[in-house]
């Protein structure tokens, strides 16, 4: 079985991506820790956050420092109800376990529905999961938006 950080890795080179796989030889699976072990801001790194809705998968990607508005994400994409994922089903679509999901390269990516908060492209490059929780990736945000053709939303608090 292929490991997250390689799988990544195969992706971004098969979609001819520029961007940049750390090995952080520590655990930064989450924000405050991987702001720590890069020496960045949080607002610098973006989550990758895994929802189930009445629309199906929703993979929201939002700035480090800021949480998730749910009722504004189910207004932005027309959903009923919306929940975390399971850690299970964020694997099962994604294909990476949490603490090292990336904002690109899923398993499944023609069964998610992406959104990214608007805030995100105020920047230029954000650092995000890099397929394991030893690893991050270093990706220019119009990237991200060529590959995802995401919903660009107000979706955080």
């Amino acid at each position: 079985m292929i490991e997250g950080r390689e799988k990544l890795e195969g992706w971004l080179n098969k979609k001819g991506i520029k961007a940049e796989l750390i090995d952080t030889g520590e655990n930064t699976s989450t924000v405050a820790r991987s702001s720590d072990v890069l020496g960045i801001k949080k607002e610098e790194i973006v989550k990758s956050i895994v929802f189930e809705s009445d629309k199906g998968i929703i993979l929201t990607i939002i700035k480090g420092n800021k949480k998730i508005n749910e009722k504004k994400l189910k207004k932005g994409t027309g959903a009923k109800w919306i929940k975390l994922a399971k850690p299970e089903k964020v694997e099962e679509y994604t294909g990476y376990r949490i603490g090292g999901v990336p904002p690109v390269g899923h398993e499944k990516e023609k069964s998610i529905r992406y959104v990214v908060d608007k805030e995100i492209l105020e920047r230029e490059w954000v650092y995000a999961g890099g397929g394991d929780e030893y690893s991050q990736l270093k990706i220019r945000v119009k990237d991200i938006i060529r590959l995802l053709n995401p919903k660009i939303l107000d979706v955080g608090r």
